[in-house]
């Protein structure tokens, strides 16, 4: 992460200290605290959704990075855990191609399978590679974008981002946050939603997405299911973890109540769905609901942090088309975390969000991932264990789909191409460390 950019994050969100309830508060001094022991799977600001728009990127920059992405006609079979003790064929071609897994390789529940590797143009690139190791073809591919076209420019996100994603064969999650890259986050950013004050840019970005449909990349795997779900066009995941401390949007991090946030998330799907039904008669219900080709995902972190509860922050059945849960386990990399199973870390926030939307909605596990640090030292072999614990135990609790977050931030969280591992490939003269317990777990071939 640009370390310019770690700078103008704690600036505009301020330093946390500990309060007498062990969450965090901002006391707005200028740097950035951590997460009680009390939370596993939370961070501080520093370390949420990290690799959301981590640098400057200019359309210069990035106008040839896609040529060829896609390259060698990689829409096709889709990625699935197939049953403990099936096998898959772990053979593919330099793009990542299973010619051999034609069809659907699906645990009971199809289980759809993703992953983040970054937000910028070269993360198609990075997941194409990653899916070329473990001989498996993502579902899912998971980027951070911001709330205004500063930054992350428009023109990025949906000539090159999103066709290159769909070129791949993949569903693009895109983890909307309500940061302004242009300049600082007001901490009454929720309000200000709500007031009109962004239906400009959300038009705007309604636009582009709707030209982008159009032109009907995507559509080469449309009509496709997991389980039983289908395939939309797109994953909006719109002001995730509110239930946390560290985001200026979440009502214990900025200046903010729970009914403000929901009315918040509700005004934005509106807006967006409204503009698409407007300009392409795409979109759906007066709710932004039925029929849209985008699938809005209400995201909510594992443990509540702060006074306000996940409960509280639902905006409605009418609004979320899919529920999520981020959570991870730090291990002993942070004076206040500790190892924790995957048991521990998915079981209850998994029942609680169950009993929040119902039997009908689908539920992923959008963020997840396992440092190796236990006790004062690296456990690469612990941490293959979790991996594939963490997978026999999604399994159980049936949920709809996993998408593991590829980048080292803080501590070691990549099973391909991070700081350790318990293997080493070599790849186009590169070495790559890697967990290929995370291979067999995505292609069933757990025992």
């Amino acid at each position: 992460m640009a370390a310019e950019w770690n700078r103008e994050r704690r600036r505009r969100n301020g330093t946390a200290s500990r309060c007498a309830d062990g969450a965090i508060r901002a006391d707005r001094t200028g740097n950035s605290g951590s997460v009680p022991d009390s939370d596993p799977g939370s961070s501080s600001d520093s370390d949420r959704s990290p690799d959301s728009f981590t640098e400057p990127r200019s359309r210069r920059r990035v106008l040839g990075a896609v040529a060829g992405v896609g390259a060698g006609g990689l829409v096709g079979s889709l990625v699935r855990r197939s049953p403990a003790g099936g096998r898959a064929n772990d053979v593919g071609d330099d793009h990542g191609h299973d010619h051999d897994a034609e069809g659907d390789r699906s645990s009971g529940r199809g289980m759809a399978v993703g992953i983040h590797a970054g937000s910028d143009v070269g993360a198609i690139g990075r997941t194409d590679r990653i899916e070329s190791w473990a001989g498996s073809r993502f579902d899912v591919q998971n980027v951070f974008v911001p709330f205004d076209n500063g930054r992350y420019e428009l023109d990025e996100l949906f000539d090159r981002v999103l066709p290159g994603i769909w070129g791949a064969g993949r569903t693009p999650m895109l983890s909307f946050e309500p940061y302004l890259s242009s300049g600082p986050t007001p901490e009454d950013v929720l309000r200000r939603i709500t007031a009109g004050e962004y239906d400009a840019f959300l038009d705007e970005w309604a636009g582009w997405m709707a030209e982008t449909l159009e032109r009907g990349t995507w559509q080469a795997d449309a009509g496709r299911t997991w389980g039983r779900t289908s395939r939309p066009a797109a994953y909006v995941r719109f002001a995730h973890e509110a239930n946390g401390n560290w985001y200026p949007w979440a009502p214990a991090g900025g200046d903010g109540t729970p009914g403000e946030y929901v009315e918040a998330w509700r005004y934005v799907r509106s807006r967006v769905n409204g503009a698409l039904t407007d300009r392409s008669g795409l979109g759906g219900s007066e709710a932004g609901g039925d029929g849209s080709e985008l699938a809005w995902v209400w995201a909510i972190n594992g443990i509540d942090v702060g006074p306000y509860v996940m409960e509280e922050l639902y905006p409605g059945d009418a609004f979320v088309d899919w529920a999520g849960v981020d959570t991870y386990n730090w291990g002993d990399s942070e004076p206040w975390s500790r190892w924790r199973s995957p048991d521990e870390l998915f079981d209850e926030p998994i029942e609680r969000v169950r009993r929040i939307v119902g039997g009908d909605t689908p539920i992923g596990i959008t963020e997840f991932a396992s440092s190796s640090r236990a006790g004062t030292g690296y456990d690469v072999e612990r941490k293959a264990a979790w991996i594939r614990d963490a997978f026999d135990t999604l399994d159980r609790a049936a949920v709809d789909m996993a998408v593991w977050f590829n980048r080292d931030r803080k501590t070691d969280w990549a099973v391909f191409d991070g700081a350790r591992g318990t293997d080493r490939i070599e790849r186009a003269e590169r070495r790559y460390q890697v967990y290929p317990a995370y291979r067999e777990a995505v292609t069933g071939q757990v025992r």
